[in-house]
């Protein structure tokens, strides 16, 4: 109903909304809030503008333009109202909202409201008016579209499309943005928002925090209230805290080494860090961090009171890992944010795991990098069966979280491999330096791949093609392999193994070329069937390594580590090593997306 009624304004002018002044009021012992607001927005089309499609939440809201107009729908079904100016918007003029906004009363039966008693969070995506028609409350399941009525749902426009380029994919009525606001809260509370607190104060039993950005920001910020206690710490000139829960102090020296390390590495690769000062924020019940300009709440599920097993056997560090790529965000999506295309959070949410894998790499060194790499790649290709639309490339990626956060963290993390963690940085760099804080038409995938290709020598053109053009996996396996011992004390390493590719479509179907002649294939006596590949022409890591127990720990040495390019499926390689060997593996790191990495190493 929402898609057939007002689907036809999604095209709609409107004016963008360049500053934002907020009162945010909220009540912890009533579970209660309330909000006034001021949007100030200009027309920056180049036609006048005649009428303001307002979408809002079901919470009661009062709206108030600063300019004559006439309420010509009111939808309280949908949430959806529709104002007409006396005199039409010209380009360049300003126009000002200002709106309320409080929950309905709480009652036994429903709790109306998102505030709670101690660690509320708050985002003002969920709260406050937005402008214009949102397609995100269309149906998305084409079975349930065409019960309806409605056509198979659309992907977003290609990033090809130069006139789909006017919107980020966090805002559609809004660019950057001037922040100002205050929040109130319980005096036993502190209230945090994103920006530089200004003052703070208590009157009649609430305590007030006054908060205000010194530099345009994404329409995206949040509010947090808590009894929180405060830990402070500096990176250079940036002044770092931590508010959190008393009792929960278990990992905030992982925190702050991970924002200390996240700091350095995209300050010295990227760009600068673009605030004085940043925050995290513990918030209950729940498994996930978001980033906010210089304000990161983190649920305490995932940060505050997770048990790290520091053991070889154990996993990922993830307070320290997650806080790594939270921070990047300051820089993949708060100062580099794509238009609302496909493949946009390639550019946010793909380049934070880059960088929280390759300070993991810094910190625990590249023989740990295995564990962190396959937990990617096992949780890729365990998450992509249970899609149930389309799997598109990583660079035309729908938004899935299984593409842009595990797959993308394994192309970034290989590329760098493959061409150097330098030369990819500094192509990044570069790019950086072109769109970062721009302005529309906004960048895409095409545009940052564009910078990669030009530091991607001509042999490794393949990898971008297979990485982030197409669906590429691999079926690498080692067949057999022996070590002997030679009369000089080394050893010689006999191993066959099989390298294949092959790509799916968005349906997940397998395909090894648009014909035949594009495809080569391999049979033994011991095959049932044959085995098929796309043509090879690929540089990956063969290795040889050692273990060694030492105070009971079990150590591995690498005795060799070395790409060799591959032209067929079936290969036989003879290596000697000056130590006794215990293990052989064929890209025995999980760089690449192989279907199966449980056959890509072999003892000995």
């Amino acid at each position: 109903e929402w898609e057939k009624k007002y689907k036809k304004f999604e095209g709609a002018l409107q004016p963008r909304i360049v500053a934002v002044n907020v009162s945010m009021n909220i009540f912890p012992k009533e579970r209660n809030f309330n909000a006034t607001g001021t949007y100030k927005m200009i027309n920056k089309t180049d036609k006048a503008i005649d009428s303001i499609f307002l979408n809002h939440h079901a919470f009661l809201s009062t709206f108030t333009f600063n300019k004559p107009n006439t309420l010509v729908l009111e939808d309280s079904i949908h949430n959806f109202d529709i104002y007409k100016l006396k005199t039409p918007l010209q380009p360049k003029d300003s126009l000002e909202l200002t709106f309320t906004v409080e929950n309905k009363k709480n009652t036994l039966l429903r709790k109306h409201s998102p505030v709670r008693h101690n660690g509320t969070f708050l985002n003002n995506k969920e709260l406050f008016p937005t402008l214009g028609y949102d397609s995100r409350g269309e149906l998305q399941d084409d079975k349930t579209r065409e019960k309806y009525g409605l056509a198979k749902n659309d992907l977003k426009p290609h990033p090809s499309d130069s006139t789909a380029l006017g919107n980020t994919y966090i805002s559609h009525d809004s660019d950057w943005i001037d922040f100002e606001t205050t929040v109130s809260t319980s005096e036993d509370q502190i209230a945090i928002a994103p920006g530089y607190l200004q003052k703070e104060w208590v009157k009649d039993g609430r305590r007030y925090f006054h908060y205000k950005m010194d530099s345009k920001i994404l329409n995206f910020y949040a509010y947090n209230s808590a009894k929180y206690e405060k830990v402070e710490d500096k990176w250079n000139d940036v002044k770092l805290e931590i508010y959190y829960h008393k009792g929960h102090e278990y990992n905030l020296d992982r925190m702050f080494k991970g924002v200390k390390a996240s700091l350095a590495y995209n300050s010295e690769n990227f760009s600068p860090y673009q605030h004085k000062q940043l925050r995290i924020v513990e918030f209950p019940n729940a498994s996930f961090a978001q980033s906010f300009p210089n304000t990161i709440p983190f649920s305490e599920n995932v940060g505050f009171i997770a048990d790290v097993d520091d053991s070889d056997e154990g996993g990922v560090d993830y307070p320290f890992a997650i806080t790594v790529h939270e921070l990047a965000h300051q820089w993949w999506a708060h100062q580099v944010i794509g238009a609302d295309v496909l493949g946009a959070t390639m550019l946010s949410e793909s380049l934070s795991e880059y960088v929280s894998l390759k300070v993991l790499e810094q910190t625990y060194g590249k023989e740990k990098m295995r564990k962190f790499l396959k937990k990617s790649l096992d949780d890729y290709l365990m998450k992509r069966t249970f899609e149930s639309k389309r799997e598109k490339p990583l660079m035309y990626n729908d938004g899935q979280g299984y593409i842009h956060y595990q797959k993308g963290s394994l192309v970034f993390y290989a590329l760098s491999d493959y061409i150097g963690e330098k030369n990819l940085n500094n192509a990044l760099k570069e790019y950086v330096t072109k769109v970062k804080f721009q302005k529309p038409p906004y960048t895409t995938s095409i545009e940052m791949v564009d910078y990669i290709k030009k530091a991607v020598p001509d042999s490794l053109q393949y990898v971008i093609k297979d990485m982030f053009e197409t669906i590429t996996l691999y079926k690498n396996r080692i067949v057999e392999a022996k070590s002997t011992k030679l009369d000089n004390g080394k050893y010689q390493v006999d191993f066959e193994f099989n390298v294949s590719k092959y790509r799916n479509n968005e349906k997940g179907r397998k395909y090894f070329g648009d014909n035949k002649l594009d495809s080569i294939s391999h049979k033994t006596e011991k095959m049932k069937k044959p085995m098929y590949s796309l043509p090879l022409a690929d540089y990956i890591d063969v290795a040889i390594f050692s273990e060694e127990e030492i105070e009971g720990k079990k150590k591995e040495t690498i005795l060799y580590l070395k790409k060799h390019k591959f032209t067929k499926i079936n290969n036989k390689l003879s290596i000697i090593v000056d130590e006794k060997p215990t293990e052989v593996g064929i890209d025995p790191y999980n760089k690449l997306i192989d279907t199966n990495s449980e056959d890509n190493r072999r003892s000995l």
